[in-house]
C-alpha cells in the first residue's frame, strides 16, 4: 500500500513555529506514522473524531492534531496543533 502524501494548512505551520521543540518533535514522529494510515492509533496516539475531521491525541492527552483524509488523492491535510 502507497503512503499518503501530507500537507499542512498555513494555520498549522504557523502553530508549529511557536511550538516548543519536543512538540515538533512528537508531531513529526505522528505525521511520519499517519502518512502509512492515518486511520490507525499507535502507542504514542489515540484517533477519534473532532467534527468533520479526525484528531490524533498525544502527549497523555497534552497534544491534539486535527486532519482530513482525502483518500480519492491519497492525501493527508494537517488543519490544527493544540497543545497545553
Amino acid at each position: 500500500m502507497a503512503s499518503y502524501r501530507v500537507v499542512a494548512t498555513h494555520a498549522l505551520r504557523h502553530q508549529l513555529l511557536g511550538a516548543p521543540p519536543p512538540v515538533r518533535g512528537l508531531v513529526v514522529g505522528l505525521v511520519a506514522a499517519l502518512g502509512v494510515d492515518p486511520y490507525s492509533p499507535s502507542n504514542a496516539m489515540h484517533i477519534g473524531v473532532i467534527g468533520d475531521a479526525l484528531a490524533g491525541v498525544f502527549a497523555g492527552g497534552r497534544g491534539v492534531l486535527t486532519y482530513r483524509v482525502i483518500e480519492s488523492r491519497r492525501l493527508l491535510v494537517l488543519l490544527d496543533l493544540r497543545w497545553v
